[in-house]
Parts: C-alpha cells; sequence; structure tokens
C-alpha cells in the first residue's frame, strides 16, 4: 500500500511483499501524483481500477519496466478509504496471464483492504488524540509554573524550556518592545542554554522580528528565507535560518 500526504501531492510506499522474488524493493520510496493517471484516477474515482496488459498498458506507462521486471501481467489498485477520505491505496500483481479476477475476489479484496484503511486510520486518530493529551498537560503545568514567576529572567527560562518540550526546535529567542525607546530588546536562548548573558537591543528596524510586532500577526517561513524577505519585504538581520516561526505576545 502507498499512504497520501497531507497535501495529496505525493504518496509513500509503505509495505510491500512480493514472496521470495529478489524484485527491486520499493519500500520507502515517495510517489509523486503529478502525471501519475493511474493512481489518481482510482484517487478521483474512489473506485478500483483493473489494468489488464500492465506492460503495455497507456495507463501504466511510466511503470512499464517494472512490470515487465516483476512479470506483471495485470496490474489492480483499489482504494484505501476510511470515512470519508481516500488515504492511499493498495496494488496487486497478477503474475498469471492466464488468471482472471473475478468479481466475487474483487469484491473480498475491496472488504480487505478498506478494515485496512479503517484500522489505520484508526491508529492515526488515537496517535493524535494522544498528542493532543501531551500537549495539553504541558500547557496546564507551564500556566502553573509562570504564574509563581515575578521576575522576567526566570519568566522567559521556563518560556524557553516548555516551548522546547512542544515544538522540535531548540533554539529560540524572545523580542521584547520598549516603545519609549522604540528598540527591540531580544533575549536569546541556545540549545539548553540558559538566557545569554547580555540581550541584543536594538532600534526597531525591518527585521522579520519587527514584522511580527507590527502586524501582530504569527508568520511562518517553512523554508527559502530569503524569497520570504522579498515577499514580505523585510530585511535579514543575523544569521540565516532554514526555517522560522514567530507569534506575538
Amino acid at each position: 500500500p502507498i499512504f497520501l500526504n497531507e497535501a495529496r501531492t505525493e504518496a509513500t510506499v509503505v509495505a510491500e511483499y512480493f514472496g521470495e522474488s529478489e524484485f527491486e524493493r520499493a519500500l520507502g520510496i515517495v510517489i509523486t501524483l503529478e502525471g501519475n493517471q493511474l493512481t489518481q484516477q482510482v484517487i478521483d474515482t474512489r473506485q478500483p481500477v483493473i489494468v489488464t496488459d500492465a506492460q503495455r498498458h497507456p495507463l501504466t506507462a511510466p511503470i512499464h519496466d517494472v512490470m515487465r521486471a516483476r512479470g506483471t501481467q495485470t496490474l489492480v489498485i483499489l482504494p484505501m478509504i476510511a470515512g470519508n477520505e481516500v488515504i492511499g491505496t493498495v496494488g496487486i500483481d497478477v503474475l498469471d496471464k492466464e488468471r482472471i479476477l473475478h468479481e466475487r475476489e474483487m469484491r473480498l479484496a475491496q472488504t480487505l483492504v478498506y478494515q485496512a484503511a479503517t484500522a489505520v486510520q484508526n491508529a492515526r486518530l488515537f496517535a493524535e488524540s494522544e498528542e493532543h493529551a501531551e500537549e495539553l498537560s504541558v500547557l496546564n503545568e507551564m500556566g502553573r509554573t509562570l504564574t509563581t514567576k515575578l521576575d522576567m529572567d526566570s519568566i522567559l527560562v521556563d518560556t524557553h524550556r516548555y516551548v522546547t518540550q512542544l515544538l522540535d526546535v531548540k533554539d529560540m529567542y524572545v523580542a521584547l518592545y520598549d516603545e519609549a525607546a522604540d528598540e527591540v530588546d531580544i533575549k536569546i536562548f541556545g540549545s539548553g542554554e540558559d538566557i545569554a548573558p547580555e540581550s541584543l537591543r536594538r532600534r526597531m528596524g525591518n527585521g522579520i522580528t519587527e514584522l511580527v510586532l507590527r502586524t501582530r500577526q504569527p508568520l511562518l517561513v517553512k523554508d527559502n528565507i530569503e524569497q520570504a524577505a522579498q515577499e514580505y519585504g523585510f530585511d535579514l538581520i543575523g544569521r540565516s535560518a532554514s526555517s522560522w516561526l514567530g507569534v506575538p505576545m
């Protein structure tokens, strides 16, 4: 089977079985759906597709070499449907040229795939609920801890500690805006370190930090911060980051 990503642009091979054959394994391979007419058709129609003469059929054109190498005569692709969503597909290779799949066999295959899809979705939902419960526990603990603090440095150090528990990050900073002086006081945190001995204080400029302060809106740059700088019109200040998240306080 292959599982779709959230954007539904790619799918990953998560399991395969070819008995004792020595076919090249595809486990873990990421498949781009663009141009993959067969898989896209199954996802769009939510119906299985049976491709006879798989080594020459137009629908399997991108994988004719694979079909020949495996000796696949007929290829069956079934959608994995959980609830009202297609979460992936399952492929069945038929190697016997004379083998004909009967309607009863197709119904059985669809039932098995549906049960597998439901089990996968239930496992995903359980994992998400467990993760959500853990996040709520950390947030509650953070709230209780911060309400007992009175000095700024202790608050920021504890904030850093809890943020690194909730997010997969180690480096962060907190920027405090001094409206009277029109300056930004940046408290820098490193990997597992306490607050920096000397904060970086500067005049309000046109950096990405100032953008969040002025717009009062969160900003996530997943990659290519240089492109984001051109798009949002901010200056690049300090060392570059592979990704960046800023949230107003």
